[in-house]
């Protein structure tokens, strides 16, 4: 196979699955073109993918498995008869997966809920999961409360309504809910798949018959959790919820007096 006219490397870079190289002296776009990446030992078969150009032909785009990890990996461009170095730039992508992909919970203000979940790494980099996490919850609906209130409420000598809508939204901030990982905290591998047991201490304050929500964020994941809060509703400017139910335990003989439940629908990133 002969070399092109050029022996300066064509230079990929990006994630994985996301590579772009930008070329000048462009090969005919009528001609397939592949690329051999040396990835693992020098023993080891090269890794081959397919090359394709964009919309401009002048960028060339590939992909290669979501595990490589990051680093600098020289190759070939081929295209008809000839070839061309390349260097492939692979950038660190964090990427985490939760099953179930939503997290639902119902329980009373202050319970400890206890529930299992399984963590995946489908990323190129280890993410470190820490024991305690903090995630801050806000009342669904409590945007549209606050203004609603605003312009209902009869206002006190010197008050704003913008001072009623601040106050609004920070009673429908919930605080943060904390969760504690009891089983499987640590470092999680590229590939590696983790059966995580976590306890929530919902907030003591919450309001009874909200709902709340929050994302539990890590590099690569944002995961939806959903809290109703048991009991009650104060008034009638609560949103609408179902009928109070009796909340078990979910791992005696700590009292864990929630029951988290699992949706298969995402309620935000991911």
């Amino acid at each position: 196979m002969a070399r092109s006219g050029t022996d300066v490397p064509v230079r990929f870079r990006g994630v994985p699955s996301a590579l772009a190289a930008v070329v000048v002296a462009l090969p005919d776009p009528r001609e397939d073109m592949t690329a051999a990446i040396r990835i693992a030992g020098p023993k080891d078969p090269l890794t081959e993918v397919a090359v394709q150009t964009d919309f401009d032909p002048r960028i060339l785009r590939t992909m290669l498995p979501n595990d490589v990890p990051p680093g600098s990996y020289e190759g070939s461009l081929r295209f008809g008869e000839n070839e061309r170095p390349i260097v492939v730039e692979i950038d660190p992508a964090p990427q985490l997966r939760v099953v179930p992909e939503q997290l639902r919970v119902r329980a009373h203000p202050g319970d400890l809920v206890g529930t299992d979940l399984t963590m995946l790494n489908l990323g190129n980099v280890p993410v470190m999961l820490r024991g305690v996490q903090a995630i801050g919850i806000f009342m669904s609906g409590g945007i549209e409360r606050a203004l609603r209130r605003a312009y209902v409420e009869e206002l006190a000598e010197g008050q704003r309504r913008m001072d009623v809508i601040a106050e609004s939204l920070a009673d429908a901030h919930g605080g943060l809910l904390k969760m504690k990982i009891e089983e499987g905290a640590g470092e999680i591998d590229p590939g590696e798949a983790r059966e995580l047991h976590v306890v929530l201490h919902v907030p003591s304050d919450l309001e009874p018959g909200a709902h709340y929500g929050g994302n539990w964020e890590l590099p690569g994941l944002v995961y939806p959790i959903a809290l109703e809060v048991d009991g009650e509703p104060r008034d009638d400017e609560t949103l609408e919820g179902e009928p109070p139910k009796k909340v078990v335990g979910s791992r005696p003989p700590q009292r864990r007096t929630g029951q988290a439940k699992a949706s298969r629908k995402s309620g935000s990133r991911e």
